[in-house]
């Protein structure tokens, strides 16, 4: 039975104008969309909704599809622009061209050879050791294996010792600290 309410029903034009605007661009918002058809927002979120839970593993499928043939067409195309890259054109290319070409081409270099592209500074570390416990928590909600136990950095290990009277005392530190775990796994 259908609701007589629906936007289908009520007024089809402004629904199919929804459809093939939303069918053209998904990644749209949704808000501007629903206003140049006519709609209220509610209403347009309502329909995205419905069409999501009723095709996504379509959707999902299409992506699949989509994101598998442009990685082969790229890796077919990959062979012929490096041989394009040759003596002459890059003796021709602008100061800021080869640095950009220099830049992306030893980036992907580090990730094809598994090594990293971004360094961690001193801040982005330590926020690793406030993270670690919610990841660990969710892993355990989740069910989900994880291999090693976690056990949190001591502050001092973690903290750059600026003098070497600050890098023996946190060596002490650390070390007091192994004393306790050990003592209280005991």
């Amino acid at each position: 039975m259908t609701n007589r309410h629906a936007v289908e029903v009520a007024d089809p034009e402004k629904f199919a104008d929804f459809l093939v605007g939303y069918a053209h661009d998904p990644a749209q918002n949704i808000t501007e969309l629903a206003r140049r058809c006519g709609l209220p927002e509610a209403t347009a979120r309502s329909i995205v909704r419905r069409l999501d839970g009723k095709y996504q593993p379509v959707t999902d499928e299409v992506r699949r599809i989509t994101t598998d043939s442009l990685v082969k067409n790229i890796e077919s195309k990959l062979p012929i622009l490096l041989d394009a890259i040759d003596t002459d054109k890059v003796g021709n290319a602008t100061l800021r061209d080869i640095a950009v070409a220099f830049g992306v081409l030893a980036e992907k270099r580090q990730l094809l050879k598994g090594e990293p592209t971004q360094i961690l500074s001193y801040e982005e570390r330590k926020n690793l050791n406030d993270l670690l416990p919610a990841i660990y928590k969710e892993a355990k909600r989740r069910d989900m294996p994880i291999d090693v136990e976690y056990h949190e950095i001591p502050s001092a290990v973690v903290s750059a010792p600026s003098t070497i009277q600050d890098a023996a005392v946190s060596k002490t530190a650390a070390e007091k600290d192994r004393r306790d775990r050990r003592a209280k796994n005991r």
